[in-house]
């Protein structure tokens, strides 16, 4: 049997996470996922005028994307953003997708974004990667091609965690204005070594 190439290892990895991550579902919002998901991270004007003269879109793809889709189904909301690399990761690639992570929340400032790595093998977390991406919200490691029960279990618990707080972090960005806001007092961004 030929080894699964990376596009087949996402998909299976979205129809294992899609049904667990339903929990995470609300009374006004329910959480889908898309796998090469082309996102924007830039908007460029040409001019001004009525309406706004030829917005030019930039975007990247990506692997898997964690959305909110709202009631209706017509808006859908970017909630985690995942990239994938089979065996290995160079600095470089980390770089790479720092600098993609920090281009998406220019457009997506509650956007989470993640850096997965399959079939790492039994070695720790290359401390390379940490320095290169400080802006990804998360950088992992699995051993195999697919988690195990454990770290799947593990993966969907950070997710729902990613998934809240981007609902959070949303709210006081867009209604911070509002009477009747949410008050916040502090915003702490966790480092979790596990």
């Amino acid at each position: 049997m030929a080894r699964p190439s990376e596009r087949q290892c996402v998909q299976a990895l979205k129809i294992r996470l899609q049904e667990d991550l339903r929990q995470f579902d609300t009374a006004d919002l329910t959480v889908t996922l898309g796998t090469e998901v082309w996102l924007s991270y830039a908007r460029e004007l040409m001019g001004y005028g009525e309406p706004v003269q030829n917005p030019e879109n930039n975007q990247y793809r990506l692997d898997l994307v964690v959305f909110d889709v709202a009631a209706g189904g017509r808006t859908r909301i970017p909630r985690v953003a995942i990239e994938f690399k089979l065996d290995t990761v160079t600095g470089n690639d980390a770089i790479a997708y720092n600098e993609k992570a920090r281009n998406y929340r220019i457009i997506y400032p509650y956007l989470r974004c993640w850096l997965l790595v399959l079939n790492w093998g039994s070695s720790s977390l290359a401390a390379r990667l940490v320095r290169a991406a400080p802006d990804l919200a998360h950088i992992g490691v699995l051993e195999d091609l697919q988690p195990t029960e454990d770290e799947l279990l593990e993966m969907v618990a950070n997710l729902g965690e990613e998934i809240e707080g981007s609902r959070r972090l949303q709210a006081l960005l867009l209604e911070n204005r509002k009477c009747d806001k949410t008050m916040y007092r502090f915003l702490r961004r966790r480092l979790v070594f596990g």
